[in-house]
């Protein structure tokens, strides 16, 4: 994530550079995109919760399948 926090000082991106900040669940997604874009990741997740204040974001760098058959 440190990349990431030094792509928004460069740019001026205060919310990517604060460690914590007032956000909803858009803003989650809008962290997750650029955090995806900066480390290349192949993709993003939202993590479920009962909680609707609590949001968890994931980044995938690496996806591999699985072979779930075993001999």
């Amino acid at each position: 994530m440190g990349k990431v926090k030094s792509y928004g000082e460069s740019r001026g991106f205060k919310k990517l550079i604060d460690r914590k900040w007032k956000a909803d669940e858009i803003d989650g997604w809008e962290m997750t995109a650029i955090a995806a874009y900066v480390l290349k990741a192949k993709g993003a997740y939202r993590v479920p919760s009962k909680d609707e204040k609590l949001f968890l974001f994931m980044i995938f760098k690496n996806i591999k399948w699985v072979d779930t058959i075993r001999n």
